[in-house]
This record gives C-alpha cells, structure tokens and sequence, in this order.
C-alpha cells in the first residue's frame, strides 16, 4: 500500500483514517449521522437516505411522502408523453393544481383539499366510474356551473343517453332570460315530487308547460296563486278534469271559465253571497226528452230549516205538472193539464222537491206583488172583500153594520136597515189588505159567497135579516114586511135546528 504525507490543520483529530488514491476511496470515516455544517457523510448513510428515489419513481414504505411548497412558487408535476399521470394509494391528498391528463385513484378514495379547476381547450373532462360506485359532488355550499360564455350551458348534460336512475336532493337553477328544459326524449317521465313547497315561476315570468301534467299528492295542496295583477290560465285544447271521486277542488279568489263547463254529479253547490248570471234563460231538467218524464215539481227552494213547524218549513216557487187547469189539485193524477207556476210550503226528500203534501189549503203560501197583469184571474173562494175597521174582535160569519167606536160594529136589532155585510172567513179578493189584521180590521165580505152566522130554522133561499142575537142573522118570515136594506142575502143551504150555525150564503151590500 502507498502511502502520502497529508497536512492536517491545527485543532483536527484524525483516527484511523486511510486515503487510497488509486481507489480515490477515505476509509476509517464515522458511520454516524453528520449534525454539523463540516461533517462528514458516507455512501452508506447517503444511499439508505435516498433509498426510495430513483429516475422514475419515489417509493417509501408505509411512510407518508410529502412535496411541499412553503414559499410563493409552485411545486409542478409535468408528464411527459401521452401517458397519465397516475396517482394510486389507499388515499391521496392533492394540495394544488392538476395539468395535462391526470387520473386520481384507482382503488380506495381520493380526497381534494382546496381548490380543483379542471381547465382545457377542447377538451373533455369524464367522471366515469365504471363499477357499480357513484360519483357524489357534495359541496358544504352550492355546488356552480359556470360558464365563461352565454351560450356555454347550452352543451351541459346532466344524465345519460339512455335511461339511467338518479336523486337530485336540492336543485336550484338560477338564469338571466335563459330557458331552462326538462326533455325527456323517450316515453318516460318526469316526476317532481317535493316534500315540501313546489313553487314555478316568479313576478314578471311567463311558465310554459307542453303535454301533460299530472300532480298527484295525499293530503297535501298545490296551489297556482299569482300574487300580482296577472291572471293563471288553463287553455287546454281538449277537456278540463278538476278532482276525483270524493275530492273537493278548491278555487281561491276569481275564476273565469271561457267556454262550457259540464258538472257530472248529484249536486252543484255555490257557496256565495250572490249568484250573478248574465244569460237571460236558466233551463231546468235539461234532459228530459218528453212530457212523460217530466218531474212533478220543477223549480226553486227556500231552505227555513224544514223543521215540522209550518212557519218553519222550507218554501218552494215551482212548475206544478200535477196541477189540473182550475187549480184545485197538487196531487192529482199529472199529464191531466199543462200545470201551472205555485208557491207551497212542505218537506223535501233529498231535496228532490216538496213532499207529504196533506192539501192545497195547507201547502200554498201568499204570492205579494204590486200590481198583476193577467188575461183571467181565478180564486177557489167566491166573496169580495176589505178590511175595516172594528170596535171589537169578530167571529167569522158575525153580521155588521156602520157604527161604534170604529167604523163596524156587530148589528143587534131585529130588521136593521143599516146591515152593511158579513166578516169572511176566506175571501177571494182581499182589499184594503195592509190595514191592520183580522183582530183589528176583519174582512167584511160586500158580495159573493160566504158562510153567515144564522139562528133558527134556514130554507135554501131564504133571505137573511138581522135578528136581536149580536152579529147573527135570520131568514125573514112568511108575510113579513121587508125592505132591500134590509137583506143581507139569500141562503145557499137550509138549516134543520133552532141554533146558531154557520149557512153558505150569496150576499151582497145595499147602500
């Protein structure tokens, strides 16, 4: 071995070091880890520390490797070729920006701290799981399509070109004059079905749907509720269903209907302060193709509460079929006459009309009006009558004449030439109506048929005096010296007993 003379510095403690210059190899250093600028390193220690680095890869065990940044500058990782750069662990965290073709994971998941931007000309940027996983973007905040360009989102599809399932949990698409379509192409469809509110459209924006709609929901409401001026129209080309079997469809505020509308059911409720119809005929029983199914009562009711009160019970201004030509039957056997318009009061049953009508003189109610212009009248009852005013309460039939207190009084002198006429019990004709009630201003029957209070034995045809029996007439005697003011009237029917009682009779008022 050769050996040479080395100068060693003052201060510096040399071992057993050997220097062979041929080999240009320092044997005899310290294995140890160099701690200090001016010491030492071997191969050894050098080769352990870049064990896992080599020209095309850095492998470390189960340690974690880091590049790390910590200034301003940027830490690059560029791929030369068209090969990918391959990122593969059990999980990889990339702290910065991806260039050029970058696949992240293969196995396991790869997690992005910070910021992606996927940018590139021309280029096509795939999320294509190929297993059966999903791709999940989860944002904590709202996730942004944003093109740098109008018309950029004209060429985003969200979904497949074949039918694919998938959950949208929120959605919110927010655009400046820009149309936003949900186009299925194929024969499926689309199902919006919130939870909670759907809302479509706002102030000022016109929603236009084409083909068909179905909402369907339980319990719930859909609610088309313009807030402003505007007006939601229904056009439909064909025809309009509202509800099902069972369901109520509910109108808030105005709705106008151009066109017809067809209700198929049992009943058309309005609930409404006034009914308001602007066509000038209103037709009942629209389907009934002949007389033969015509209903008895066509026509309108009056709900009082049906109650069995008579004051009480619903009220009706019907076309009475069953009614014959002179009035005198409800319930005779129809298709006899052409009926006639009546009042009546009674009971309904499935409000189909009146019903359990006992008879005329219970049902009819009073018609009132101002004047009545008719080419006949016809009454049931046979007197003229009015009202005046009396001294006392009177009985139907009682015989009056001008006197007492008030302008009639009851006669009671046998002969009176003062009679005027008799109390009616049903007149045919009622004047001076309004002036008081039957207490205090009775009808006094002046002509016609009417029942008069008589004492003793009547004859058909007798005439009929006053006796000295208050308010009650006789029939004059054979031989009697009578004059025409003194007749009340003639009898219609005779009477058998020497009592008082009630004879049908014509009278008629002399002045």
């Amino acid at each position: 071995m050769t050996t040479r003379n080395f100068r060693v510095n003052n201060g510096i403690s040399v071992g057993d070091i050997v220097i062979d210059a041929s080999t240009n190899k320092i044997t005899g250093l310290s294995t140890s880890a160099p701690t200090a600028d001016g010491d030492v390193a071997n191969k050894k220690y050098v080769d352990d520390g870049l064990a896992g680095l080599s020209q095309n890869s850095i492998t470390q065990g189960n340690s974690n490797v880091t590049v790390t940044d910590t200034g301003v500058g940027s830490v690059t990782i560029a791929a030369d070729g068209s090969t990918y750069l391959t990122v593969a662990a059990a999980a990889t965290t990339v702290a910065n920006a991806l260039t050029a073709s970058t696949t992240l994971g293969v196995t396991g998941n790869t997690t992005l701290s910070g910021n992606l931007s996927l940018t590139g000309s021309n280029k096509t940027v795939t999320l294509s799981p190929t297993g059966t996983g999903t791709v999940a973007i989860s944002p904590a905040g709202a996730l942004t399509i944003n093109p740098t360009t109008a018309s950029a989102m004209d060429n985003v599809v969200i979904g497949a070109n074949t039918a694919k399932a998938g959950t949208f949990t929120q959605v919110t698409v927010n655009g400046s004059n820009v149309n936003t379509d949900i186009s299925p192409t194929g024969t499926g469809t689309v199902t919006i079905a919130p939870a909670g509110s759907l809302t479509m459209g706002t102030a000022g924006v016109t929603t236009t749907k084409r083909g068909n709609i179905t909402a369907t929901t339980a319990n719930q409401t859909i609610n088309l509720s313009p807030t402003g001026t505007g007006t939601v129209t229904i056009s439909p080309a064909g025809s309009l269903t509202l509800g099902t079997s069972g369901q109520t469809a509910a109108f808030l505020g105005s709705v106008r209907v151009n066109g017809d509308i067809t209700v198929d059911g049992e009943q058309f409720i309005v609930n409404t302060t006034t009914l308001s119809v602007e066509d000038n005929i209103i037709e009942l029983n629209r389907n009934v193709s002949s007389n033969a199914g015509v209903p008895t009562f066509s026509g309108l009711k009056v709900n009082r509460g049906e109650t069995s009160s008579a004051t009480e019970q619903d009220v009706f201004w019907v076309w009475d079929e069953s009614a014959l030509d002179d009035g005198s039957s409800l319930t005779d056997s129809p298709g006899l006459a052409g009926g006639c318009w009546t009042a009546l009061r009674g009971t309904t049953d499935n409000d189909s009309g009146p019903s359990a009508i006992s008879s005329q003189e219970s049902s009819l109610v009073d018609i009132r009006c101002r004047i009545i212009y008719a080419t006949a009248t016809s009454a049931q009852y046979a007197d003229i009558a009015e009202r005046f005013a009396a001294d006392a309460v009177m009985t139907p039939g009682a015989v009056v004449m001008f006197g007492g207190a008030q302008e009639i009084t009851e006669t009671a002198e046998e002969l009176s030439d003062k009679v005027f006429g008799v109390v009616s019990t049903q007149p045919a004709y009622m004047m001076n109506s309004g002036a008081g009630n039957n207490d205090s201003h009775p009808f006094v029957a002046m002509t016609g048929r009417t029942p008069v209070r008589v004492t003793g034995i009547v004859n058909k045809g007798d005439r009929l005096v006053s006796s000295s029996v208050k308010g009650t007439a006789r029939a004059a005697r054979t031989g009697e010296s009578i004059n025409p003011f003194h007749v009340i009237g003639r009898a219609l029917e005779s009477k058998s007993d020497a009592g008082i009682g009630l004879v049908n009779c014509f009278v008629q008022a002399k002045n």
